[in-house]
């Protein structure tokens, strides 16, 4: 099974504790999440069918709750930090006339996700690497829409690591 083709990114096949590895923090910290409602499952996941049964969620919503787990180690809320990262990996604008793939990165490009401090304002850009390894991107992307403590993650790393856990579960089966 290729985990990054496009159908099986809305398969609902890892449980709570994979989610919770690939977004590395306590299985017991996404639980309560859901719990509170600060995340929610989304149409494709699968709701556990017994009490005492695991969840089953698919890869775009692993990607993001451990997108989630990265703004809520930088102060975000998670409430606040997943519609965030929903807005990552659920809604694929343009940026820039670069389209996003499915998976919410840019080809050719890091993909970085700017969040003011409270999630309330979030921006996706595309980051082309530029020469001998310098950057580039615009301050006012950075620090335009919130002056007070932009919050930023290179979703690239995070989807790389999340597809690494997902990828093993699937070969321990």
């Amino acid at each position: 099974m290729n985990i990054q083709d496009r159908k099986n990114l809305d398969e609902a096949l890892f449980p709570v504790a994979v989610a919770a590895v690939a977004a590395k923090v306590p299985a017991n910290t996404i639980r309560s999440w859901f719990q509170r409602e600060q995340v929610t499952l989304q149409s494709r996941d699968a709701k556990a069918s017994a009490n005492g049964l695991p969840h089953l969620l698919t890869l775009r919503s692993v990607l993001a709750l451990a997108a989630t787990a990265e703004l809520v180690r930088q102060g975000v809320k998670p409430g606040d930090a997943y519609s965030s990262a929903c807005e990552w990996i659920y809604v694929c604008e343009q940026y820039e006339g670069k389209e996003r793939l499915d998976a919410g990165l840019y080809p050719d490009s890091y993909t970085v996700l700017i969040s003011s401090p409270y999630g309330r304002s979030t921006k996706i850009v595309a980051v082309p690497l530029e020469g001998e390894g310098k950057l580039s991107i615009s301050l006012f992307d950075v620090f335009g829409m919130h002056r007070n403590g932009a919050r930023l993650i290179w979703l690239d790393f995070i989807h790389r690591d999340a597809i690494g856990v997902c990828a093993g579960f699937l070969r321990e089966d």
